[in-house]
């Protein structure tokens, strides 16, 4: 019916089943009521909760639950947070989508530049995901997405909102629009390794009876991502040898992976990697 934030999910259910107990019927089963009336009810009080609102105004929608610091990625450990890291992508592009429908609605010059300005940065917020940056600013986030984008993703003649929103010029909802497309094309185009760069290539061919995932050069928690995708098309007792990157990648991933049940066969460190083979439950 709708997505919710999650600190938002108590309130909408208190609500709900209070409109569930005015309007199902007696003899009405809460199947028969979903199909009826629910399914409405529910897509209307989404819409009364989806609003997230502003860090001044409410700081404990930015937190995690029973915490008192605002969430960041960088707290979560073991593949955490990497089932949520395509969702948080997919909200920045729908929240820059929904900038170009609020700046055609827009009934002044500042209700617009507002919806457009927060159409730039979610679709820089988008893509500065892929590289597991967390920028304090939104100057650093938009320098972040320059550095790592602009020519080697993004052609130049996308970029004209960009220019206008760092220097603080009124943006036009065609360029605006032009730019947050041209961004999800490049997202909808990378590689496995999300834009990163290369990693080094695979001399040796993978061991007869077993596949081989090449990991190196991709980030935590991107790396476990991929272990996941990969060990989710194998079948039960197949074997999957990975190449990880030495530090955080190898002692993240072989624990995340036995986190979902599992096997870990052998751990061996070649050169300056370390090769991990995986056997799936």
């Amino acid at each position: 019916a709708g997505t919710l934030p999650a600190k938002k999910v108590p309130d909408f259910i208190a609500d709900f089943l209070e409109v569930t107990g005015l309007k199902r019927q007696a003899s009405e089963s809460f199947t028969a009521y979903l199909d009826r009336a629910g399914m409405a009810s529910a897509a209307e009080l989404i819409e009364k909760h989806s609003a997230i609102p502003p860090y001044e105004a409410d700081k404990s929608c930015y937190r995690d639950w029973y915490e008192e610091r605002d969430f960041s990625l960088a707290d979560k450990y073991d593949g955490e947070c990497s089932a949520g890291m395509f969702d948080l992508i997919e909200h920045e592009f729908e929240e820059g989508e929904k900038g170009i429908l609020e700046a055609g609605r827009a009934k002044d010059k500042d209700s617009l530049e507002k919806a457009l300005r927060k159409t730039v940065l979610a679709a820089v917020s988008a893509l500065n995901i892929t590289k597991g940056r967390e920028s304090k600013s939104e100057k650093e986030a938009v320098e972040s997405f320059i550095k790592d984008f602009v020519g080697g993703g993004i052609d130049t003649k996308h970029i004209l909102a960009l220019g206008k929103y760092l220097n603080g010029v009124s943006l036009l909802r065609e360029e605006t629009a032009d730019f947050h497309n041209a961004v999800k094309e490049l997202y909808n185009s990378m590689d496995d390794s999300f834009g990163l760069p290369a990693a080094a290539p695979v001399k040796d061919a993978p061991a007869p009876g077993r596949q081989l995932k090449d990991l190196r050069g991709v980030l935590c928690p991107l790396n476990f991502v991929k272990t996941k995708l990969a060990l989710e098309t194998m079948n039960q007792g197949e074997l999957l040898e990975v190449l990880l990157d030495d530090g955080e990648p190898v002692e993240n991933v072989p624990g995340s992976v036995k986190a979902l049940g599992h096997g870990i066969l052998e751990q061996k460190r070649i050169d300056n990697y370390w090769s991990v083979l995986i056997e799936k439950a």
